[in-house]
């Protein structure tokens, strides 16, 4: 027979470990909850190494707010939004390519049409997604070699009142 304490022991245990496996998960899944909050501290590239139009070498950078805003009023760079298409119709940033990572077969030929020192920079919603980074690491196995990534992602940029074309 099972006493009062044993099952209480057992439900707690079961509890536990369910909670467990559920904090695995969504940590380890890209797109999980961000429950802990992210530090702003990653470094960034420098400012020229982001102009020098001459890189060969094919390398992923981050890139500040600030440094992606001079890139975007310059009309230097396409940006690239790595969200779903349901997300970038609702907002995105003025004159950006909608290149969803999840549905990349279905929209790479677009992207192919750019020459491979196209200076790129991807973004997502922030530093809580990771799909404008997977996308940027992508893009560099096509052959981009100036590829960067909005590490703070759109709501930062949107934060900041930052040109948003929203519905």
């Amino acid at each position: 027979m099972i006493t009062t304490k044993s099952f209480t022991l057992n439900i707690l245990s079961i509890f536990l470990l369910a909670v467990t496996l559920a904090f695995a998960y969504n940590f380890f899944s890209p797109d999980g909850l961000n429950l802990f909050s992210f530090s702003r501290d990653y470094e960034s590239v420098s400012d020229s190494l982001l102009f020098d139009s001459r890189r060969s070498q094919i390398s992923i950078e981050n890139v500040t707010i600030n440094q992606a805003l001079r890139l975007y009023n310059s009309k230097s760079a396409l940006f690239i939004d790595a969200r779903s298409t349901a997300d970038f119709q609702r907002s995105h940033i003025p004159n950006a390519m909608n290149l969803p990572l999840k549905e990349f077969d279905n929209f790479a030929e677009s992207i192919l049409t750019f020459p491979p020192d196209t200076l790129i920079v991807t973004y997502c919603i922030g530093l809580e997604c990771n799909s404008s980074h997977e996308l940027a690491m992508i893009l560099t196995q096509f052959g981009f070699k100036r590829v960067f990534v909005m590490k703070d992602g759109l709501s930062e940029w949107t934060k900041r009142g930052l040109p948003v074309i929203s519905k």
